[in-house]
């Protein structure tokens, strides 16, 4: 068994492959182990009548990555990375928010609007039922499904070759995923996890065995980073 920690990658393959491709060149001392809790099935999206559209809602990173062309084009987003997305996509960012209920308190003093939602399914947030701002009109396209994955035997053994996994954590349904996974397994190595916002690990509070260390104050890219070489130093 190695000392150093593994990091172990949890998200659809996709995001598996840019944490890889971000991340590997700077820690070169740490093997990676991918294991996806979860992958991603894009929709065929029902045409809507836009006409009317003040504004677009992303609630998530694939929401934009995933979304039809639009001729729609002020946004407001929840997460930097999000917005990031939608500025890249030649949106016109209006408010960006840590989270769906932070942009729901802003929307409350916004004048009447008619905003599309573009999520994915599960659905995370629906914005048309909370009552603070139903003087705006929503209409909810979604164009993406999150299906729960389960570990192959391989997948599990690699883990357990290892005497710390250290688990960046994006989203709570991730770290649901995460959770039923780890359960048969977790008493047999020690499982670190790196939440990468306040909600994501409160998540883990109630479970045995496994660490959750303090999210980063800045959920970027940069900071995800420097938290995970802080990590990776205390061996």
């Amino acid at each position: 068994m190695s000392l150093a920690k593994t990091i172990v990658l949890t998200r659809d393959a996709d995001g598996c492959a840019r944490s890889l491709r971000a991340w590997e060149p700077i820690f070169t001392n740490n093997l990676f182990i991918i294991a996806p809790v979860r992958r991603i099935e894009v929709l065929q999206t029902k045409n809507l009548d836009l006409s009317r559209t003040d504004a677009v809602i992303f609630t998530s990173f694939n929401s934009v990555r995933f979304c039809q062309n639009l001729l729609v084009k002020k946004a407001y987003c929840v997460g930097e990375k999000t917005a990031d997305a939608a500025r890249g996509k030649g949106f016109d960012v209006q408010i960006v928010c840590p989270t769906s209920q932070a942009l729901i308190s802003r929307l409350k003093s916004l004048e009447p609007m008619t905003f599309l939602h573009i999520s994915g399914r599960p659905f995370s947030v629906d914005f048309s039922t909370v009552p603070a701002i139903l003087h705006h009109r929503f209409q909810v396209q979604i164009c993406y499904e999150v299906i729960d994955e389960n570990w192959s035997e391989d997948e599990r053994s690699r883990l357990l070759d290892c005497e710390t996994c250290l688990f960046p954590v994006f989203s709570r349904a991730s770290a649901s995923s995460l959770i039923e996974n780890l359960k048969p397994i977790q008493s047999q190595f020690c499982a670190e996890i790196l939440p990468i916002s306040v909600d994501v690990g409160d998540v883990f509070q109630d479970i045995d065995k496994i660490w959750v260390h303090s999210p980063p104050q800045i959920p970027n890219f940069a900071s995800i980073t420097a938290a995970l070489m802080n990590l990776l130093d205390e061996i």
